[in-house]
């Protein structure tokens, strides 16, 4: 498995990390209690190439088409992933962006700032292309 500091080598500063958008997320947020549930959504912009958003849920089902409905929004639900990595990826270039961002997912998962963010709570989370498969971080 790869580690974090091999991708965040490519981020400008260090608030420009994936890591610090969802602590920001932490710190700024107010969490209603019923959510229990996240997706992490990756899309294609035309201003800002990839963006990575967050959304939450007050249910989690593996039969629905989205796993969980969108009942929280944070006020910054959106981050550029051209900040995280210097550059903007192609359509064709989806499958490393989804891999990037999952390992990067999964390492703040691991780390010893999760266990303070509202995320360590959550039932699931999930992460995904809007228009392709999800994939379950846990």
């Amino acid at each position: 498995m790869r580690t974090a500091w091999q991708f965040n080598i490519f981020k400008k500063k260090e608030k420009d990390s994936i890591e610090a958008w969802l602590w920001r997320l932490n710190q700024n947020e107010s969490i209603p209690s019923e959510i229990n549930s996240y997706h992490i959504g990756i899309i294609e912009t035309t201003r800002a190439g990839h963006e990575l958003y967050l959304t939450g849920s007050k249910t989690y089902g593996k039969e629905d088409e989205w796993y969980c409905s969108v009942d929280f929004t944070p006020k910054e639900k959106y981050f550029a992933l051209e900040k995280q990595f210097r550059k903007r990826y192609s359509d064709n270039e989806w499958q490393e962006v989804l891999s990037k961002v999952t390992d990067l997912i999964k390492a703040f998962t691991l780390s010893e700032k999760y266990k303070e963010h509202f995320l360590s709570k959550a039932e699931a989370i999930t992460l995904g292309f809007d228009d392709g498969d999800i994939i379950r971080i846990f």
